[in-house]
C-alpha cells in the first residue's frame, strides 16, 4: 500500500523522505524502522558513503557507484567490478536492454 501512494503522485514529499530515512537507518547498521511491516525499495548494504551520496543526489551517487566499480577492477576482482561498471551505463536501464543487460551482469559476476 505504501508503494501505491509513492508510486501515484500522492504525498510524494512524505513518502519519499519516509524511504530516504529507512534506506539511510539500514545503511548505517540500524534496523528496519517498520520493524519488518514495510520492506525498502532496494537492497541496502551496510554503507556510511551511502547515506553521504544519497543526500548529495544523483550526481555524486552515481560517481560513486563508478568508482566503486573501477576500484574493483582495478583490485582484481573483474567480474564484480565489470558487472557494476556495466550496470551503470546511460541507458542500460531502459525497458528493452534491461533484461540482457542483468543477464551479462549475473554472467560476469560468475
Amino acid at each position: 500500500m505504501a508503494r501505491s501512494v509513492d508510486a501515484s503522485g500522492l504525498l510524494p514529499f512524505y513518502s519519499d523522505m519516509f524511504y530516504r530515512t529507512m534506506h539511510s537507518t539500514i545503511a548505517l547498521g540500524g534496523p528496519n524502522i517498520t520493524g519488518g511491516f514495510l520492506q525498502p525499495k532496494f537492497k541496502q548494504r551496510e554503507n556510511a558513503f551511502d547515506v553521504v551520496t544519497d543526500l548529495a543526489g544523483a550526481g555524486p551517487s552515481w560517481a560513486a557507484n563508478i568508482a566503486e566499480g573501477l576500484f574493483k577492477v582495478v583490485s582484481g576482482d573483474y567480474g564484480n567490478g565489470t558487472a557494476d561498471l556495466l550496470r551503470m551505463l546511460p541507458l542500460s536501464n531502459m525497458w528493452f536492454i534491461k533484461g540482457e543487460v542483468s543477464e551479462l551482469a549475473q554472467a560476469l559476476r560468475g
